[in-house]
């Protein structure tokens, strides 16, 4: 009994120096991967984390099996990535069949964008200041950051560096929240403005964001569909002062002047036809009906 005791003590403090050997060579190479960060994961961890998140979601969500749109969507989120400041990595980009109004994006340059998404957005523009606001979640590295302020970088750093080929359940869990729930007010206000400077960039009107945030608004004040995009507004900051701050960060930037970028209603009108199963400005069979109903009964 005594050996087996004291062979159980010699394993545990073997493995504390082990954890502690991986932390501190953990940390010592990661040190440099962004300066001002005590600790932050590695482009080829972030990545991996990614690919493991995109899995579970996948599990959530279908896949929109349409060519036509999908590569509508990757090539104007490749005009984006050519303006954004983070190019170390590859982005990925998938349109997601569900009716909800959303779009996120997961650790290691996964961006997601839902058909309800599309049906809602008016023209190119706004598809690029959405697709830009989600990048620069990947550029500003929200999700690494995130995880850090939650976890702790040392349990972070063992985490990381002691899984294997798949990613330790509970940084992947967290990996998965963030990208579905959203990231801390402060990450939405940063990944608006980069948004808005990225879309203008590429030769978008950078007043598509307010315009995408007005429509937002007015649809929560008509409680209509509600159910569709609820968990995108919940878990951002205030719609109003989204507004307001989309338009300082125009005069801020000197975006206010006459020679603006066009919006490529054009261009998107298709592809919104394809999604939405209607022509522009045409009303579907229950917005019709819906019409037709008199006031006060339902």
């Amino acid at each position: 009994m005594l050996l087996k005791a004291q062979e159980r003590i010699m394993k545990k403090h073997l493995l504390t120096v082990l954890l502690i050997s991986i932390l501190i060579f953990f940390s010592a190479s990661c040190h440099h991967v962004v300066k001002g960060d005590a600790f932050l994961m590695s482009n080829k961890q972030e990545v991996k984390l990614g690919e493991q998140v995109h899995k579970e979601l996948l599990k959530e969500f279908k896949l929109y099996q349409n060519p036509t749109v999908n590569n509508y969507v990757k090539g104007v989120g490749k005009k984006i990535v050519s303006k954004c400041d983070r190019k170390d990595i590859t982005y990925h980009f998938f349109v997601l069949d569900t009716k909800m109004i959303n779009a996120f994006a997961a650790p290691g340059g996964y961006i997601y964008v839902t058909t309800g998404m599309l049906g809602f957005l008016n023209n190119e523009a706004e598809l690029a200041c959405v697709l830009g606001h989600e990048i620069a979640h990947v550029t500003e590295r929200h999700g690494a950051k995130r995880m850090r302020e939650v976890l702790g970088y040392q349990i972070l750093a063992v985490g990381l560096a002691a899984s294997g080929v798949a990613v330790d359940a509970q940084i992947l869990n967290l990996g998965v929240n963030l990208a579905m729930n959203g990231y801390s007010q402060d990450n939405e206000y940063e990944a608006d403005e980069k948004g808005i400077i990225y879309a203008n960039r590429a030769g978008y009107n950078p007043n598509a964001m307010q315009n995408f945030f007005l429509r937002l608004e007015e649809k929560n004040k008509s409680k209509s569909d509600y159910n569709t995009f609820v968990r995108m507004l919940s878990s951002h900051p205030p719609t109003r002062s989204r507004i307001n701050k989309a338009h300082e960060i125009q005069k801020k930037h000197n975006m206010m002047g006459v020679n603006v970028p066009k919006y490529y209603a054009d261009r998107y009108s298709p592809i919104k036809q394809i999604v939405t199963g209607k022509k522009q400005g045409q009303q579907s069979p229950k917005e019709k009906k819906d019409k037709k109903k008199p006031k006060g009964k339902k």
